[in-house]
């Protein structure tokens, strides 16, 4: 089956060299059960990439991707030495970003936050939330070509392409 896949990698590279160069050495990750989110693999990759770094990943829930459940993903990662999260959805991130404002806690102060969806809600709220990419204009005529070539009769059937995802700073990440 054509598919267009995003790869987390080289984002999940860049999220960890981030938080490195700002000194973060304890990173919680709050994983969603939206079926768009990181996969268990990707996760083992991510704690396997922190170690190399001299980090440390927890691995927190799963939670659903909802603004709510962000509420309940801060109070368990305030439970842990954590001072950066990532949270596998932006909206859980935008729940998490919302409870640290009502508890008093500065984000990025206090916690540095990132999400893993970059959405519209991501720069609108304050801070800005940095974000993983998926350049979604690259998904989208890859899978044009594919379409076309499908179409045409090429041999698109059994093709995958995979898009790099990227880092978008903004203002949720701090020392």
């Amino acid at each position: 089956m054509p598919a267009v896949l995003a790869d987390p990698a080289p984002a999940l590279n860049a999220v960890l060299a981030h938080l490195a160069r700002q000194g973060h050495t304890k990173v919680a990750y709050a994983r969603s059960t939206a079926p768009l989110g990181w996969n268990s693999r990707t996760e083992t990759r991510a704690v396997e990439d922190a170690a190399g770094r001299n980090m440390e990943v927890t691995l927190l829930g799963p939670f659903l991707p909802t603004v709510e459940s962000g509420f309940a993903a801060t109070a368990e990662v305030l439970r842990t030495t954590a001072a950066a999260c990532v949270a596998s959805s932006t909206v859980l991130a935008l729940g998490m970003l919302e409870r640290c404002k009502q508890m008093g806690l500065s984000v990025p102060g206090q916690l540095s936050l990132i999400g893993c969806e970059d959405n519209m809600g991501a720069t609108f709220c304050s801070p800005s939330l940095t974000t993983l990419s998926t350049p979604l204009e690259e998904v989208g005529l890859a899978a044009a070509r594919m379409v076309t070539a499908m179409v045409g009769g090429s041999a698109g059937a059994g093709l995958r392409v995979v898009v790099p995802t990227a880092l978008t700073l903004r203002a949720s990440t701090a020392a």
